[in-house]
């Protein structure tokens, strides 16, 4: 699955991107995706979904992004977003990662920071936690 959400118009009189932000959102659940897309469209520039690790290898090669939002369990026996912020380390990306996963605990927080993730949220994430966990790691993007 892949789909591009930009918004046509800012919601609420709010600037759509403050700063322009291109997030990358990995998720193998389509209505998962297609939800947390249309939520994320009010608060950047654009949305990218992919459903795999190797979709998000080729929109990373194709397209600049600033952030990555993946879920950690991408379909049984498929890498996993560990697998691609260990790929994306070792490629020298330094764009922040966002892990989301319904199995979180502290084993799967330590293997996650060991692959470089900056941040990671329990799922399903209340839209405030993922808005707030967003801006911090938009503060932090490299310029």
């Amino acid at each position: 699955m892949r789909c591009s959400v930009t918004p046509r118009f800012p919601i609420r009189g709010r600037r759509v991107a403050e700063p322009a932000t291109r997030l990358l959102l990995v998720e193998d659940d389509a209505l998962v995706a297609r939800a947390l897309a249309q939520a994320l469209a009010r608060h950047v520039e654009l949305v990218e979904t992919v459903d795999s690790v190797a979709d998000a290898l080729r929109s990373l090669d194709a397209s600049r992004f600033d952030l990555i939002v993946t879920d950690y369990n991408l379909g049984a026996g498929a890498p996993t977003g560990l697998d691609l912020a260990r790929t994306l380390r070792a490629r020298a990306f330094a764009l922040p990662i966002i892990l989301v996963s319904g199995i979180l605990d502290e084993r799967l927080r330590g293997q996650a920071a060991a692959a470089g993730v900056d941040a990671c949220l329990p799922k399903p994430c209340g839209g405030d936690e993922l808005l707030a966990t967003l801006s911090r790691m938009r503060a932090r993007a490299p310029a």
